[in-house]
């Protein structure tokens, strides 16, 4: 919401009662205006190819969206997505407070965390066969869980560090080039800058969101190290799974 430019920005904060509205609300539409073609979502998919190997995402936690579209990309490096400017939307489970969560600067959940990580291999990534480029992926994970505790906890301080890091510098810099912006904008861009940059200097164990607040270093080390490791076991398994299922797809939704 705080990365809006152009006329997004200027209808979120054209007057003080429909920006808090907007903040404080339980849910919002995030869209474009025209339909346009990117290389990877950001949500679920309402159409998909499946023709050719598309990968699993990992049932627990949120974010879940968000790594399926990377690792697809992953898979199928060429591909395209279409984006329309329009949404399904859905019922919340339960009325959610946004505001106070955004301006605390949680940080990135597990699969966000992944995700992240997919798209930096991506260029490294040589093999044109996406099982065997999603084979590749459940190595790397594996190579990280087998990291020792030392290493894993070095990989997590440096992600938080380096979303913090982003974070900031992408703020600082809307926040720099509208100095005409509502004082009400200008105060919460500078609460969230100000809460990730303590975040950034904090010493404390490197939870991921989602992650239990009482976990000490040990515990988070121990943490990536089961959920890379569940999830490479996944990825590993998944292309004899989707096989499976294309051969026996007509009978298996006879039974449905």
């Amino acid at each position: 919401m705080y990365h809006l430019g152009g006329e997004s920005r200027d209808e979120l904060w054209k007057d003080r009662d429909g920006y808090l509205r907007n903040v404080e609300g339980g849910s919002l539409w995030y869209g474009h205006r025209q339909a346009r073609v990117t290389t990877a979502g950001t949500f679920t998919p309402f159409t998909l190819d499946n023709e050719s190997l598309l990968p699993c995402t990992n049932p627990l936690g949120r974010g879940e969206d968000a790594l399926f579209a990377q690792v697809a990309w992953l898979c199928h490096p060429d591909a395209l997505v279409v984006e329309l400017p329009v949404a399904i939307g859905h019922l919340q489970e339960g009325a959610r407070k946004r505001s106070e969560l955004t301006r605390a600067a949680p940080p990135p959940r597990f699969n966000y965390f992944i995700a992240d990580f997919v798209q930096r291999q991506l260029n490294e990534f040589l093999a044109e066969d996406p099982e065997q480029r999603l084979g590749l992926l459940a190595e790397n994970l594996r190579d990280i869980a087998g990291a020792s505790e030392t290493r894993r906890l070095r990989v997590l301080r440096e992600y938080l560090a380096y979303v913090r890091a982003d974070a900031i510098e992408r703020l600082q810099h809307q926040f720099e080039s509208v100095p005409n912006a509502p004082v009400y904008w200008q105060a919460d861009v500078r609460s969230i800058i100000e809460a990730n940059g303590r975040a950034l200097t904090a010493k404390r164990p490197p939870r991921l969101g989602g992650w239990p607040d009482d976990l000490d270093n040990a515990g988070c080390a121990r943490m990536l190290r089961d959920e890379v490791g569940r999830l490479a076991d996944a990825y590993a398994a998944w292309p004899a799974v989707w096989l499976h299922a294309r051969e026996q797809g007509e009978r298996l939704l006879g039974t449905l």
